[in-house]
């Protein structure tokens, strides 16, 4: 029973946040603040996968796919992602579609400003035959009839949803305030759960040595990225803190997550250390990330896993008069 309370406990936490809970965030930075759409200013494409918590009997799997660009002749950047999870016992799913528009302002010499957008639709659905309700359950244990109470939930919900933000960059450092929910939408199956607003709040730098060393055939790229990145949704709050080197072909990253600002009566704090390996070759990047939770249930939870694949090709870049943000973020 105890482990059941605690499942729900950390699955619902997940559930309300309706976030993409990806240690590798910056592999894909699209859902975490809409501004970072075309932060690489080339035609970008990647997939993403975690398995959490391996060892539990129903682990939560999540993927998303995305593609984003930058315009430089409407100094814009678009993009595109889908993103689906499982968590549960009885199999709750969220599918999420959005599409992503920031505008990139400059304010100074080296000082720009990103502004983004994030219309979402959302679908949420469960296998109603695996619960168990309130009137299947005696003293003798479960009677094996139908539940009258099931038929005042529905199976799947469909909702719209809104995210925004802005990302000021400065050199090689960059600060980006997020805000998720902002219709509010009801996603679950009750008729009274609604997604709260929440915010995000990201920063980091990229600390260059040996910068754009040159071979004969390419530039190899050497730097230190420090980020940090803290969200807040309802009762789920987590913080990143981390950094990645990387000395191309290689990079090797350290993230600590969870909840160090606050604590809520009744949930779980999920803290995690995690270690990511990665390589990129020309225009296609590969990394894995080792993620094990730091907690007296690290047995009982496992470790989590996670893959992110991403490439990055000059498509459709026209020469332009404006003067964008060279700053390649992530």
């Amino acid at each position: 029973m105890n482990r059941i309370l605690l499942f729900l406990s950390l699955t619902t936490s997940c559930a309300f946040a309706q976030l993409p809970s990806y240690t590798l965030y910056y592999t894909n930075p699209l859902p975490i603040n809409p501004a970072l759409a075309g932060s690489a200013h080339k035609f970008r494409a990647g997939i993403n996968f975690r398995n959490q918590w391996s060892n539990y009997v129903s682990p939560i799997t999540a993927y998303s796919l995305f593609v984003d660009n930058y315009i430089s002749t409407i100094n814009s950047g678009v993009g595109l992602s889908i993103y689906t999870d499982q968590a549960g016992l009885s199999n709750f799913r969220t599918t999420q579609i959005a599409t992503y528009y920031a505008y990139n302002t400059k304010l100074s010499n080296k000082v720009f400003l990103k502004a983004g957008a994030q219309p979402t639709i959302g679908f949420t659905s469960q296998d109603q035959s695996s619960l168990v309700y309130n009137d299947q359950i005696t003293p003798n244990g479960n009677t094996g009839n139908p539940s009258l109470e099931s038929s005042s939930y529905g199976a799947s919900k469909t909702y719209f949803n809104l995210n925004s933000g802005l990302v000021l960059t400065a050199n090689n450092f960059w600060f980006g305030l997020s805000g998720y929910n902002l219709l509010m939408p009801r996603i679950s199956v009750s008729a009274e759960s609604k997604l709260p607003i929440g915010i995000g709040i990201q920063t980091g730098a990229k600390i260059e040595f040996m910068a754009n060393q040159i071979s004969r055939k390419e530039k190899k790229e050497r730097y230190l990225m420090p980020h940090l990145y803290f969200s807040s949704v309802g009762a789920s709050k987590q913080m990143y803190v981390g950094t990645e080197l990387v000395y191309e072909p290689f990079t090797l990253g350290v993230t600590i997550r969870g909840n160090f600002i606050s604590k809520t009566e009744g949930t779980q704090n999920t803290s995690s250390s995690a270690l990511s390996i990665g390589f990129r070759k020309k225009n296609v990047q590969f990394n894995y990330a080792y993620d094990l939770p730091i907690s007296n249930k690290t047995s009982l939870l496992g470790p989590s896993h996670e893959v992110g694949i991403r490439t990055l090709l000059k498509l459709w870049q026209k020469p332009s008069r404006r003067t964008i943000d060279r700053l390649d973020l992530f």
